[in-house]
């Protein structure tokens, strides 16, 4: 019945709803905030944590990390905080670490469970190894970590005019990781996970918010579940991460102009090419490229607020009724200009002119949305809500 429904374009409609078409509460997923109670710029800001990042000093190197399409490794502060530091790729300077800094905030103010995302400094100096420390080589075999591989990680990365290095420093989530979700099906180590993913409100309305911040890799290895201890219950709570790609990020390159309007690989664009002859053009042809490298690539104009689409096909984004994206639309219209401003601000991008350009244009698309689903502009600053 289900694939009937998707081949008929008639999916059905998000079951964990209460008689207002609300999600019902509580959830592990998603937290009522914007939309439905104020949010000052000083909660968000300390929304998904302190904000403050690593303490100055001397940092422990634990272990590298060599999953993903960026280096970085795991560090323990003075104050044994832990946090995986993130970096960004040569040309693109402050390109991948502001977007994940800037957009944690923007969906912490959304609901969304996210960690502690900053920008930090640091000298190669200041970096120490732990007698432990490894890392896994290109076999999958587990290494001691040596000051010439540290070095080695450190000689590809950016230096500032003072010889420091500008990461993005994330805050190692409490409890014990269990892995990533999907966007389909359910946990079958999560008593709680009762409903198939692609059926949730949370994850369907999720569109929403991926199509504003143009988070173009949401997927499930950009996802974490972990098992917490809260008083005396024990649950799974079900985080965002790795927002690098989001923005005008994309992680290792700036985001070409087709991002968003098409799949990497599209069937559909492909037939409706040869079908025009490749004489139609395509609305992101029309774009103009400020040419911002620390920020990548987005842009207002071309933006499709109705069909707007990530790299890859999310289950849960192609069973969406427009009763799911209303909700997600809702929240998104109620970030304030104020909110905006401040999340960006967080992503301490030294070009001012870049700055303002990507304020403008996240007001634009959560404005776009807002008027296409809501019929009505966004509201402009916090205080208006």
């Amino acid at each position: 019945m289900h694939d009937l429904r998707t081949i008929a374009h008639h999916p059905k409609q998000a079951p964990n709803v209460d008689e207002q078409d609300e999600v019902r509460l509580p959830s592990t997923w998603w937290t009522p905030r914007a939309g439905y109670n104020p949010i000052s710029v000083e909660q968000m800001l300390a929304g998904p944590g302190p904000g403050t990042g690593p303490s100055p000093g001397v940092w422990t190197v634990t272990r590298a990390k060599t999953q993903g399409v960026t280096p970085g490794f795991f560090i323990k502060d003075g104050q044994g905080a832990r946090f995986i530091l993130k970096f960004d790729p040569p040309g693109n300077e402050e390109m991948a670490t502001s977007a994940d800094a800037i957009s944690c905030l923007l969906y912490w103010a959304c609901g969304y469970n996210v960690p502690d995302n900053t920008i930090a400094f640091f000298h190669a100096e200041s970096l120490t190894i732990a007698p432990k420390a490894t890392y896994v080589d290109e076999r999958g075999i587990k290494r001691p970590m040596s000051p010439e591989f540290l070095t080695h990680i450190l000689s590809k990365l950016p230096r500032r005019p003072d010889g420091s290095i500008r990461a993005m420093a994330s805050r190692l989530l409490v409890g014990q990781p269990i892995g990533p979700f999907e966007y389909r099906g359910r946990r079958k180590d999560d008593p709680e996970d009762l409903i198939a993913h692609e059926l949730r409100r949370e994850l369907r309305g999720l569109w929403a918010v991926a199509a504003w911040t143009n988070h173009a890799d949401v997927r499930g290895p950009n996802s974490l579940d972990v098992w917490e201890k809260e008083r005396d219950r024990e649950f799974v709570r079900h985080y965002l991460i790795d927002f690098g790609s989001c923005l005008g990020s994309g992680a290792l390159a700036a985001r070409s102009y087709p991002t968003g309007g098409e799949y990497f690989v599209d069937y559909g664009v492909s037939a409706a090419g040869i079908v025009t002859l490749g004489l139609k053009p395509f609305a992101w042809e029309k774009t103009v490229d400020p040419h911002y490298p620390n920020i990548g690539f987005i842009e207002s104009k071309a933006f499709d607020p109705v069909a707007w689409r990530p790299d890859y096909p999310n289950p849960a984004f192609d069973e969406r009724t427009d009763r799911d994206v209303r909700w997600g639309v809702k929240i998104v219209a109620a970030i304030g200009d104020d909110l905006i401003r401040a999340a960006v601000a967080r992503g301490q991008i030294s070009n001012p002119a870049a700055a303002e350009y990507l304020t403008r244009i996240l007001i634009e698309r959560r404005d776009k949305l807002a008027r296409q689903w809501t019929g009505a502009a966004a509201t402009r600053n916090a205080e208006a809500r």
